[in-house]
């Protein structure tokens, strides 16, 4: 065997191996946090950006008082465009697969054409998790992004750590992701929690976006919103503003249960169900029957005015659609016009209430 040959067969196996000709050094990335989508006024930044990367220098200071993260802009016809603009405006290469949320701005929410466009780059792009969280906001977006969180100064982590930990005992909002929002929006609705810029770089997290058809169609307030929550067992922390022998006070919810039954038929009747565990903590005398039925009056009243908004809009927000497909399925085949369906569905609350306490402070 020549030398040359021998040669050629000492190489050969370097093709084979993995190389990383375009690897990236940690220190060249820029890890993306949180993204936020806006709505320009001209066609050619019809899309705005908004990302933000932890501020490395700042994440040192030992002052504690400087912005931990840097928000980057950029713009373009189109949100892919957009995105590639955001990596000429930093040294780093950007990447956005460690992003723990995607805010999205009311403008684009309402115009059904971005939402789709927008909803379509996050499904199809490789680095983006399909649990990330999506949260939209009334306010403006890089306003929100910049705010300042305690106890951990980046708004992506912080909310992410948020809803794993503290949001099962706030009781006005909801955790809602990527793969979960896109299995409802293929259902027709969904819904998304609120967060807004207060006063003092502060954010305040409460309320939703009702979805349906592609766009939105109503914002919920956050009584509305719980009015859908108490259905969904999500009601844990809520603090109910009532009357107690005459003299406001506030009912605190310690425990949230709930459930959906639909029972189908020419007049179809979905049942929700809500019970309910909490205390007075500031009364000490009252006439607990009375009270716990003017508190079960009331949470049932919350419940139909948030079904009154969902029907009014034809929007399927508890997922009667696929009960019917699981569960129904000789109706659910029978059923063609949904919007005129799920006109004909009554709605009725089952409120229970059981007072554990009176007068006791934490």
């Amino acid at each position: 065997m020549s030398r040359r040959v021998l040669a050629w067969l000492c190489c050969l196996p370097l093709l084979f191996c993995t190389g990383c000709w375009d690897a990236v050094e940690l220190q060249n990335r820029g890890f993306v946090l949180s993204i936020a989508i806006d709505r320009g006024k001209k066609a050619e930044d019809h899309f705005i950006v908004h990302l933000t990367l932890p501020n490395v220098a700042a994440l040192a200071n030992q002052d504690g008082e400087s912005k931990k993260d840097s928000v980057k802009t950029a713009s373009g016809p189109t949100l892919a465009a957009a995105m590639k603009q955001e990596d000429s405006l930093t040294s780093e290469k950007i990447t956005i697969a460690q992003a723990k949320l995607v805010i999205l701005a009311l403008d684009v929410l309402h115009d059904e054409t971005m939402l789709r466009e927008t909803l379509d780059y996050l499904e199809r792009n490789q680095e983006v998790n399909r649990r990330i969280l999506l949260m939209a906001t009334t306010s403006n977006t890089k306003k929100v992004l910049a705010a300042k969180t305690t106890g951990n100064p980046m708004l992506g982590l912080y909310i992410a750590e948020f809803y794993k930990t503290a949001a099962s005992g706030a009781g006005a909002t909801f955790r809602q992701d990527l793969d979960k929002f896109l299995f409802d929006m293929e259902n027709g609705c969904g819904l998304l929690p609120v967060i807004i810029a207060e006063k003092d770089d502060d954010i305040k997290i409460g309320g939703s976006v009702l979805v349906t058809g592609g766009k939105a169609v109503k914002t919920l307030n956050e009584q509305e919103t719980r009015g859908y929550l108490w259905a969904r067992a999500a009601c844990q922390g809520a603090v109910v503003s009532s009357t107690l022998d005459g003299q406001p006070t506030a009912f605190a919810v310690s425990s949230s249960k709930g459930g959906i039954a639909l029972i189908p038929g020419d007049q179809p009747q979905c049942l929700l169900t809500a019970k309910i565990t909490g205390s007075w903590d500031e009364q000490e005398q009252a006439n607990l029957p009375a009270a716990q039925q003017e508190l079960t009056e009331q949470i049932a009243t919350e419940i139909t005015r948030t079904t009154d908004i969902f029907q009014e809009n034809h929007a399927d927000a508890y997922g009667l659609r696929e009960i019917m497909r699981k569960h129904h399925p000789r109706e659910y085949m029978r059923i063609e016009d949904w919007n005129s369906w799920l006109d004909t569905v009554t709605y009725t609350p089952v409120v229970s209430v059981w007072v554990t306490g009176m007068g006791r402070m934490k």
